[in-house]
């Protein structure tokens, strides 16, 4: 049996500065797309997105994969595991 996990893949050989937000974009999209039945929002799928770079985009971290979610950022609480980026960038 599947997990039921949602995956978006893609492939990048061009840098247009807009890979944070289009990624953001696809991913929400996949994610709200989904059907809820009697407001079980518990029951949604999560929603992954990874997306492999030939170039360096995420130029503040020096690893090649990075992944992001919804973060409380001054206690770096996770507020939920449902969305999830990744970026993987292949010249570092």
């Amino acid at each position: 049996m599947g997990s039921g996990q949602l995956v978006d893949i893609e492939m990048q050989i061009g840098d247009r500065a807009n890979m944070e937000r289009r990624s953001t974009f696809y991913i929400c999209r996949i994610f709200g797309d989904q059907i809820i039945t009697r407001g079980r929002y518990q029951d949604l799928n999560r929603a992954i997105g990874i997306n492999i770079l030939d170039f360096v985009r995420i130029k503040d971290s020096q690893r090649y994969h990075t992944s992001f979610r919804l973060r409380e950022r001054d206690e770096n609480i996770d507020l939920t595991d449902a969305i999830e980026i990744h970026f993987i960038e292949l010249p570092k």
